[in-house]
C-alpha cells in the first residue's frame, strides 16, 4: 500500500478543476497535469501509455491480444467549495492512523490508484494475464464527458467488458438517466445573486445581500442556520452530491424559497418555491416519476445567476431508467413557461443498465463475498452517474463500502486507510476471477 499512499499524494497535489481551455489542454492545464502525472506513474511501471495529442485523454495498457478488459477511471475533481470548511488544505493528502484526507481521495484519483496497484501487485507475484486490461484516464467527468465522447470518436478501442471504481461496493449495475439543464428568463427581475458550486453539487451555503427583517425570519422559520455580518447574509445548509439530494440541505434552494414567502419575491423565486423546493422527487414538475428497476427520480437547484437583465437557474434531474427523457422534456418545458422561462440543455446521459445475471456482474459479486463475507448485500441502483454507461457492459465496482462514510464532493474529502486495504484486496481477487490465467 505504501506506492498508493506516495502516488496518491503526489495525484492529490494537483488540483485539477477544469479551467478554460489552452492549445492541446481542452480542461485546462492542471487537469493536463494530473493526466501527465498519472501517465508517468503507469510508464514507471511498465505499462504501455498514450496521451490523446489533443489532450482529452489518455490511458495505459499492459498485455495484448483480444478481449480487451477496460478501467474506465477520471482524474478531475470538482471544486473545494467554501475552504474554511476544510480541516487541512484541499490539494494536500494527509494522513493520520485512520484516515487519509484531500480532494479526490474518494472521487476518482484514489480508486483509480487502488486498482491500478492491486493489479500490478498480482503480476509482479508472479500472476500472469489471459487478455489485456486498459486503464483509460477520462479528464472532465464532473463535466461534460467530452473526454470519453472524443475516445469513442477517436476509434481507440473499446474494451469488451469493465468496471468503472467510481461507485458503491458490492456493484452498481443500473444508473438513473441524467438531464442537467439551465432555465433562463431575459426579463426584467427584481433580484440581484450568483449562487452554487457546480450543478452536481447541493448547494451548502449562499451568500445574500442586505436581507431584509422578513427574509430572515422566514429562513429561521424553515430551520436554517444564519451567520449574519455586515449587510449580509449567509445563509448553512449541508453540501451533497446532487444525485443523492436527500442527503444534503440545499440553502439555494431554501434562500429563493424564503424570498418568495418575503417581500422580496420575484419569477425566479417563485418558480423555486412553487416547483422545486421541497419536491427533490420532482412531485411538483413531473408525472410518472418512478418505475420498479430504479426507484424515485431526484431533482436539484445546484445554480443561480440572477440579475436585472436575466435569470439562470442550473437544475440537475436523475430520471429512471425505463422512462424516456421526452416523457420529461416536454412537461418541464411547458411548466418553465407558466415562469418566462426557457429550458437550455447542458448535458444529457443514457441510463445505465446491465443484467445482474451477467458473467461480468456475477465474477464482481463473488469477488466482493469472497473477499468480505458479506453475503447479504445486492448489486445496487444508483441516481450518480459514472462513465460505466458509456460503454457497453461496464458497471461501477467500488470503492465505498456498505455502512462507510461517504464525503465525495463535500469539504473533508476523506477514506479510511483500512476501507483502502479492502478495496484493494477485492480488486485483485475481481481480477483473478476476469483477467488473470488460472495456476495450474
Amino acid at each position: 500500500m505504501n506506492n498508493i499512499y506516495s502516488d496518491l499524494r503526489q495525484l492529490i497535489a494537483i488540483g485539477s478543476v477544469r479551467q478554460p481551455a489552452q492549445p492541446h489542454m481542452p480542461f485546462g492545464e492542471l487537469v493536463d497535469q494530473a493526466l501527465d502525472a498519472m501517465l508517468s506513474i503507469c510508464h514507471r511501471e511498465g505499462l504501455t501509455t498514450y496521451k490523446d495529442p489533443k489532450g482529452y485523454y489518455g490511458y495505459a495498457q499492459i498485455g495484448q491480444g483480444s478481449n480487451l478488459f477496460g478501467v474506465l477511471c477520471h482524474l478531475d475533481v470538482v471544486p473545494p467549495g467554501t475552504l474554511s470548511k476544510w480541516q487541512n488544505p484541499p490539494y494536500e493528502m494527509v494522513e493520520d492512523d485512520i484516515w487519509v484526507y484531500g480532494r479526490g481521495v474518494q472521487d476518482d484519483k484514489g480508486p483509480s490508484l487502488i486498482s491500478l496497484h492491486a493489479l500490478l501487485d498480482l503480476l509482479k507475484a508472479g500472476y500472469e494475464l489471459d487478455r489485456p486490461v486498459r486503464f483509460i484516464f477520462g479528464l472532465d467527468e464532473e463535466t461534460n464527458w467530452e473526454c470519453v465522447d472524443q475516445y469513442i470518436h477517436d476509434e481507440m478501442a473499446i474494451p469488451e467488458m469493465g468496471f468503472v471504481p467510481d461507485g458503491s461496493f458490492p456493484l452498481t449495475y443500473a444508473e438513473k438517466g441524467l438531464w442537467q439543464v439551465e432555465l433562463i428568463r431575459e426579463k426584467p427581475d427584481t433580484l440581484e445573486f450568483k449562487a452554487g458550486v457546480a450543478l452536481n453539487v447541493v448547494p451548502g451555503e449562499v451568500v445574500y445581500q442586505n436581507p431584509s427583517t422578513e427574509l430572515l425570519s422566514q429562513l429561521k422559520k424553515l430551520d436554517f442556520d444564519l451567520i449574519e455580518q455586515d449587510a449580509e447574509v449567509k445563509v448553512m445548509g449541508k453540501d451533497a452530491h446532487a444525485a443523492f439530494p436527500h442527503d444534503g440541505k440545499n440553502a439555494l434552494a431554501g434562500l429563493l424559497h424564503a424570498l418568495h414567502l418575503s417581500t422580496q419575491t420575484s419569477e425566479a423565486a417563485r418558480f423555486v418555491s412553487e416547483k422545486l423546493y421541497d419536491g427533490i422527487e420532482g412531485e411538483k414538475l413531473f408525472t410518472k416519476r418512478s418505475d420498479e428497476v430504479s426507484g424515485d427520480m431526484t431533482i436539484s437547484l445546484g445554480l443561480a445567476d440572477i440579475n436585472m437583465d436575466k435569470q439562470v437557474l442550473g437544475i440537475d434531474i436523475r430520471y429512471p431508467v425505463t422512462i424516456e427523457l421526452d416523457h420529461y422534456r416536454k412537461q418541464l418545458m411547458e411548466r418553465a413557461a407558466e415562469y418566462g422561462f426557457r429550458v437550455k440543455e447542458i448535458s444529457q446521459l443514457d441510463p445505465l443498465y446491465v443484467d445482474r445475471n451477467s458473467p461480468l456482474v456475477q465474477s464482481l459479486m463473488a469477488a466482493y463475498q469472497t473477499i468480505t463475507g458479506d453475503l447479504d448485500s445486492q448489486p445496487q441502483i444508483s441516481g450518480g452517474a459514472t462513465f460505466a454507461r458509456s460503454m457497453k457492459n461496464f458497471v461501477a465496482f467500488g470503492i465505498y463500502l456498505p455502512g462507510s462514510e461517504e464525503s465525495v464532493h463535500q469539504p473533508n474529502e476523506r477514506i479510511t486507510k483500512k476501507d483502502m486495504k479492502i478495496a484493494y484486496h477485492i480488486f485483485q481477487q475481481a481480477f483473478k476471477k476476469l483477467v488473470i490465467k488460472e495456476k495450474e
